[in-house]
């Protein structure tokens, strides 16, 4: 250090040692805010550091002394050199690091996420799916292993029987490891995109806000080039981004969707009401998208705050032309189910 001082004076070295120490606490408090971040998405993260507060007033003391220690002289040149090019630095950093490492971080799990709703149409399962199937099949195999254990101790002497009782656990433990096997491949079918694909499946199970969001976005965004939401997991998707999923597994009076398409500013599908076994084509339009739809609809406010039209199909007239007797052209004409056009856009007027 002092050879340091001799060679490049005292006042370049306080400034080296000045510029560190603040990136280090830069740093240290980014990575807290990094790991509130995540521990409030559910993922585990390990506690760093302690009061913010206490550390803020130490590093402040700290600073104090250093700028005390390197006099009014370092200042000046440093308002000098902020003067000439501090303005075009802050500018073209601005906006690469808006919102600083959260926003960065938050930014890269949003999008990770949207790319996994949109290329996976595999519904997420619960891990607890998988535990609950390998528990029920090592049970088959134990159960079945004790019957061939007691089979044979009360038939000893047969060797035909005891084969037979071989043979069934055998049988058995092999049916229940194909059980494990299948259930293990449903529960990890969907594929998520790095962490932000993980958040976002963890998120869905529980209806939570990461989830919803994204899923919103995805509803809200260009189709061209947000893509769009399908299969089994845009029903799972639309029962979060409804309310239901939040609700838990116990709700009543939750209805069903299948054939969900999301994207575009526009949700279709059919939904089927408790206690029903047909089920009722519905579209939905977003509010800020589209125009007020034609006949009647309801006003549906999405878990994220948006609102949403919703029309579900009308009875309409179905004419069929067949051939007459006499030769002449007619109609069958049929009561069917049939959802209106879609509103206008607000972008095409």
């Amino acid at each position: 250090m002092q050879a340091q001082v001799d060679a490049v004076g005292r006042e370049t070295v306080t400034g080296n040692v000045l510029i560190w120490f603040l990136c280090a606490i830069g740093f240290l408090k980014a990575a807290q805010k990094i790991d509130s971040f995540m521990a409030s998405l559910g993922v585990n993260v390990g506690h760093t550091g302690g009061s913010m507060l206490a550390e803020a007033l130490i590093a402040a003391r700290g600073v104090g002394t250093i700028a005390g220690a390197m006099g009014h002289s370092l200042g000046a040149a440093g308002g000098h050199r902020g003067s000439s090019g501090g303005n075009s630095a802050a500018a073209s950093a601005g906006g690469f690091f808006k919102g600083g490492l959260i926003g960065m971080a938050r930014r890269k799990a949003t999008s990770d996420a949207v790319r996994s709703a949109t290329s996976s149409t595999s519904a997420v399962r619960s891990e607890q799916v998988k535990s609950t199937s390998e528990q029920t099949a090592s049970h088959s195999a134990h159960t079945s292993e004790q019957a061939g254990v007691r089979q044979t101790a009360t038939h000893e002497g047969h060797q035909t029987v005891q084969q037979t009782a071989a043979k069934t656990a055998e049988h058995t433990s092999h049916t229940a490891s194909e059980v494990t096997r299948t259930q293990h491949h449903t529960a990890s079918s969907f594929q998520g995109v790095g962490l932000g694909g993980a958040i976002f499946a963890k998120s869905l199970l529980k209806g939570g806000d990461f989830a919803n969001d994204v899923i919103g976005t995805v509803a809200r965004g260009d189709i061209r080039s947000a893509g769009s939401i399908t299969g089994d997991l845009a029903a799972q998707s639309l029962q979060s981004y409804l309310g239901y999923t939040a609700l838990g597994a116990d709700a009543k009076d939750t209805p069903a969707f299948t054939n969900v398409e999301i994207g575009g500013g526009r949700i279709t599908g059919t939904e089927t009401a408790p206690g029903s076994s047909e089920g009722v084509a519905f579209g939905m339009y977003h509010a800020d998208q589209y125009t007020e739809p034609k006949g009647d609809f309801t006003k549906v406010h999405a878990a994220d705050g948006s609102l949403w039209y919703k029309q579900y199909a009308q009875d309409a007239v179905e004419r069929k032309p067949y051939n007459a007797p006499d030769g002449t052209v007619a109609y069958q004409e049929s009561i069917v189910k049939r959802l209106p056009d879609p509103p206008k856009r607000k972008d095409r007027l």
